[in-house]
Order: C-alpha cells, then structure tokens, then sequence
C-alpha cells in the first residue's frame, strides 16, 4: 500500500516542518501561516498523521528494540535516496515509521533459522483517582492533579503531565481544570488534558467544553455560528466537541485576537491519543502462534490459527492489548490472512484464498 508521503512528498515535508515547530511554540505569525496552510485538507491530513508519530517518540522508550527498527528503517531508505531527498526522508519517514511502531506496524517474517520470538508486556501506567463529586481523573504516568472544591465549583488544577477526566454531571457545581495558563470547563463530559513544555492540548471524548484564558477570563475558541441553538452554552460563544481538538500554544501572547484553532479528530487517533491508558504488546520478530497467545491472555474473544502454515509467520510491532479488532483489521489489510468471527467467543485467522 503507497503512503500518503510517497504521494506527495512536499507536502509530508512541511507537514513535518510545522510538527517541529508547533513542538518548540509558535510565534503569532506562524500560528496565522499554520492556519492557512492548514485549510487544504491534504495538509492537514498528512500533519495529523506525522503528529501522531511525532507524539509516539516519547512511548518508544520503553521498547528499545522498537526504536532501533525504526532507525534502522530509516538508515535503509536513506542508503537508498540521493542527497536530494535525504531531507524528507529524515523528516516523513523517521516520524512515520515511529508513528507506525509505536500504534500497529507490523511485518511478515518467512520462517527461518533464528532466535526464538519474544515479546513483552507493558503494563498501563495510567491510575483511576476518585475525585470527591464522583468524577474520576485517570492520569499518565507520574501526572499530578490538585483539587479544590468549594460547594459552588468543582476546580482541578493539572501540576504536571497528562489526564482523561470523566465529569460527574452537575449543572449548578460547574467543574473546572486549569492547566498552565488555560482553564477548561465542562458540565458533565469526558476530556483528555495534556500539559508540556510548550503547548497544552485538549481533545474531547465526550459532551462538548469551553476553553479559556485563565488570567483574562476570555475564550480561546472560535465563535460558535449564531445558529447553534442546542450547545447550552452563550450565543456565539465557542465550544470544543466531543472527536475535536485544541493546542493553545503557551508562548503565544493571549489576546481576543489570537484565538487557538481546533481540529477534528478521527476515532482512530484518538484512540492512538489514548492508548497510554491500556496495556500494551511489544513484539519482536514473535511467531504469529505466540503473538495469538498473548493476546488470548487479555481478551475474552479469543484468536484461533486455522491454517498451520499461520503460525510461524513472525510479527514486529506494538498494539493494545484490548484492541483485538484492530490487531485483526491490521492483519487482514495488510497480508494474506482473513479473520473470520465464529461465535461471540472465537476468531479463527484463515491464509486468504
């Protein structure tokens, strides 16, 4: 299958191009270049899926092997590219194969002589914190949250790192999250906050949020169309929905005018923004019959290998250990296998005839 980098190399170029620059922090202007440069769909496409690879190089450290494949991928291919295209290859291929180790890749090995597969099993490093209305914050790692509750709001302030928040609905205690300089609130809803060096980012799972400046109290939304009627929220003023995005960059000078742009998107990628919540598989050139067994450890469906000649096809990536679906949409996509549900329990994988 062609890459959408192999289709349009320029723009997988810029598109990585801004990734690096969104990461250090945009200037005003070329928060306004990004902005129009992002209106033709193409680019933005192709910027979410370099973003998400992007995102990924940090899960890559856990999983070392991971990292030294993708290094690998891209010394071959610069071996194989003239001085010319060296750029693009280290900017769209580097950041698109780390997206692709780190949530699916995956190849076929034919069975040789070698050392006998292995994986490992990372566990989530995401904890469940009961907050006192009954909401709940699952944070990231060693992320921390302060909580003040007063019985007019329900504030949370995120001191570090990154949190998926599920409100208790309340519409006379609203319920606040600051992070750096922004303030969300949301009634009753699901939200995900990530706080960095340099950007906060805010996607919505579930329900819809305001965004604000927390110092000058102002939205950093767009106005929502006059014609809005069912948002619940002010005419005119701007809302994030659920399967939508915001990045407030935190050098930016906040003003009415510099308003942050959202995104929309896809149930896959945010599944991807999500996935530090779930256990994950990290195989290393395993046998397609103990990449089957490990699955079968954490999923009540379980994978049964109907042909043989299945079983010692080897396999090299990472995946979540609860998305068997996926596992199996990415087996039938991209090799000659096709899964076939008997049952509400069994998954047997067929060689496609």
């Amino acid at each position: 299958m062609t890459r959408p980098a192999e289709i349009f190399p320029d723009i997988a170029q810029e598109a990585a191009a801004w990734v690096i620059r969104r990461d250090r922090g945009l200037t005003p202007a070329e928060m306004a270049a990004f902005a129009a440069w992002s209106a033709d769909p193409r680019h933005r496409g192709e910027f979410a899926r370099i973003a998400a690879g992007w995102r990924s190089l940090d899960r890559l450290a856990p999983a070392p092997v991971l990292s030294a494949a993708a290094d690998a991928v891209v010394a071959r291919a610069q071996a194989r590219q003239s001085r010319r295209h060296r750029l693009a290859v280290l900017a769209g291929g580097l950041l698109a194969t780390a997206a692709a180790l780190a949530f699916g890749y995956f190849a076929w090995f034919r069975p040789e002589p070698a050392a006998a597969g292995n994986y490992r099993v990372i566990a989530s490093t995401s904890r469940e914190v009961r907050l006192p209305d009954g909401s709940v914050a699952m944070l990231n790692g060693d992320s921390r949250i302060e909580t003040d509750y007063t019985p007019g709001e329900r504030r949370v302030r995120l001191v570090a790192g990154e949190a998926l928040f599920t409100v208790a609905k309340n519409p006379h205690r609203p319920f606040f999250v600051t992070a750096g300089p922004i303030t969300v609130r949301a009634v009753g809803t699901a939200f995900n906050v990530r706080l960095g060096a340099t950007a906060v980012e805010v996607l919505v799972t579930e329900g819809r949020v305001r965004v604000n400046d927390s110092a000058r109290g102002v939205s950093l939304l767009p106005p929502a169309p006059a014609s809005d009627g069912g948002s619940g929220t002010a005419e005119g003023e701007g809302v994030l929905a659920a399967g939508q995005c915001v990045i407030v960059n935190l050098a930016a000078v906040v003003d009415a005018s510099s308003q942050a742009r959202v995104a929309a998107v896809a149930p896959a990628e945010v599944e991807r923004s999500l996935a530090w919540q779930s256990t994950q598989l990290v195989f290393n050139d395993t046998p397609l019959d103990e990449v089957v067994t490990a699955f079968n450890r954490y999923n009540r469906r379980q994978l049964v290998i109907g042909d043989r000649a299945l079983g010692g096809r080897r396999i090299t990536g990472v995946f979540r250990a609860d998305n068997l679906d996926g596992f199996t949409r990415l087996l039938e996509a991209g090799v000659d296998v096709r899964a076939e549900a008997t049952g509400d329990r069994e998954t047997v994988l067929r060689i496609a005839r």
